[in-house]
């Protein structure tokens, strides 16, 4: 396949922000970096050290350095396979409106298939429907999405609620139904090396955004977890969900 030109002259629309605590995976992240056709900004957010004890503190401590129209939250075992997918991305950032939410992965309630173009580290599709343009959903994944730089400086992320490394990208857009904007994902192409595996943190923070928001939502749809919002219906999930996180713990990962 033929590479593009990288257009180095271009003026930098957005801005890319990944915070990591791998420097091997992150080194991987930057070079497909590298290779895509439209320049932009870089803020990696090196927690080797444990400095932020969640994302959304993480990615809110840099927001007031983000000099872009557009900013892009990123997983740092994600890898940019093809030279024209930060392009794309944007070309789709520019048909949203300035508080919607865009990711590359979304869920929506009483649907049981997650839509996405992505692959995983092996190769294989990551989802059950693949996404033909840009389709609205309920929420998005939290591997690669994002938004103006606007929306995140009048919403930023929830560290009381999401006070660990889950489900903070779900939040935002929820909290942006809740506010009249919308949420967005579209087809590009892109792998994840990720597990995905359920935690304990995870459970806690899915039941916490449960509460917040079942006044407005019946259901919660995200691409990890399907669950009723009400108090028996959530309470039910976090104990099941909690009951398989014990048995990998102990009989699975051990």
């Amino acid at each position: 396949m033929e590479k593009k030109k990288v257009l180095k002259n271009q003026e930098k629309r957005v801005t890319i922000v990944c915070c990591y605590n791998n420097k091997e995976q992150y080194g991987i992240f930057v070079e497909s970096l590298k290779n895509q056709t439209m320049p932009y900004d870089l803020i990696g957010i090196d927690n080797s050290n444990q400095k932020y004890e969640s994302c959304s503190r993480a990615y809110n401590s840099v927001i007031s350095r983000i000099g872009t129209e557009y900013v892009i939250f990123s997983h740092q075992d994600i890898i940019l396979d093809e030279v024209v997918v930060l392009e794309q991305f944007v070309t789709h950032l520019e048909r949203i409106e300035q508080f919607d939410i865009l990711g590359v992965a979304g869920a929506k309630a009483g649907e049981k298939r997650i839509f996405t173009n992505i692959h995983n580290g092996k190769g294989k599709f990551a989802g059950e429907e693949r996404i033909v343009d840009m389709q609205e959903y309920d929420t998005v994944d939290e591997c690669f999405f994002g938004g103006t730089r606007e929306c995140f400086e009048r919403y930023p992320f929830d560290e009381v609620l999401c006070d660990d490394w889950h489900l903070y990208a779900v939040e935002r857009c929820l909290n942006a139904k809740v506010n009249g904007h919308k949420v967005y994902a579209c087809g590009s192409s892109m792998i994840h090396n990720s597990v995905g595996r359920i935690s304990h943190g995870f459970n806690v923070n899915l039941y916490k955004i449960c509460k917040k928001y079942a006044g407005s939502f019946k259901q919660l749809r995200t691409t990890c977890a399907n669950t009723r919002t009400d108090l028996v219906g959530r309470a039910l999930y976090y104990f099941r969900r909690e009951i398989r996180v014990w048995i990998e713990k102990h009989f699975v990962y051990k």
